[in-house]
This record gives structure tokens, C-alpha cells and sequence, in this order.
């Protein structure tokens, strides 16, 4: 895996993608990129598999906010609860060793933050 995500141009018109380019490059020690939300502010929240984090990021790519998470595996990230102004963290324990799980016991756990930013509205699936 690269430990790159992407960002390309969006013509809302023709539903066409286009100039990729790295909008973020992870180091060794960050971990993988994994699930992602964006919050009203536009920023990218991104979690770290294997970095035990989640990472916002301005547009422009630069480092915005980070929240630790006790567990190493964070999986993905999503905005929710009231007002949309709580971050829901998930995380996995699969493929831990017992000796992995004693360190991080908490792997696997549903981890909440309030307060950080607001998602932006969902849509209703119309089919």
C-alpha cells in the first residue's frame, strides 16, 4: 500500500474526475490511511490503521487536528449524535496478539469526541 490519498478535480457537470494528485503521503510510523468523513469546514478526518489516531486535514492538506485513540487499529471515523458535532471513532482487534490486547485493551471499542467540528448533512438515498 502507498500511505498516499488522492485528490482529482470534480466536474459536477459530466460527474468526471481528473489531474490526481497526493493530497496527503503517510510516513511509516503513521500508519494506513483507512475509513474517512468530512466535516463542515472541509477538512478531511482520516483514520490512522495502525497509528492509533485520526487526523484532520485542511484542504489544502495540512495538519489540522489530531485525536489519539487508545487502541491501535482505528478503522474508520464518522460525525454524528446532536447537531452532528460528535465524532464517532471505531476500531478492530482482529489479528492482535494476546500480549497486543493487553496493551491496548480498549482495541476493537466504539470511542466518541464531542465538540471537535460538525459533519455535514447527509443525503437521503433516493433508490
Amino acid at each position: 500500500m502507498r500511505r498516499t490519498i488522492y485528490q482529482f478535480d470534480l466536474d459536477l457537470d459530466e460527474g468526471a474526475i481528473a489531474n490526481k494528485r497526493v493530497f496527503v503521503q503517510f510516513d511509516e510510523h503513521a500508519g494506513l490511511p483507512d475509513g474517512m468523513t468530512v466535516d463542515c469546514e472541509g477538512r478531511l478526518w482520516v483514520a490512522h490503521f495502525g497509528g492509533a489516531r485520526v487526523t484532520a486535514f485542511r484542504p489544502d492538506g495540512k495538519t489540522d487536528a489530531v485525536v489519539y485513540v487508545p487502541a491501535p487499529n482505528v478503522t474508520t471515523c464518522a460525525f454524528g449524535g446532536m447537531n452532528g458535532a460528535t465524532l464517532f471513532i471505531t476500531t478492530s482487534r482482529t489479528c492482535m496478539t494476546e500480549a497486543q490486547l493487553r496493551e491496548a485493551p480498549l482495541a476493537g471499542g466504539l470511542f466518541a469526541c464531542e465538540g471537535l467540528a460538525a459533519g455535514i448533512p447527509a443525503f437521503a438515498f433516493d433508490g
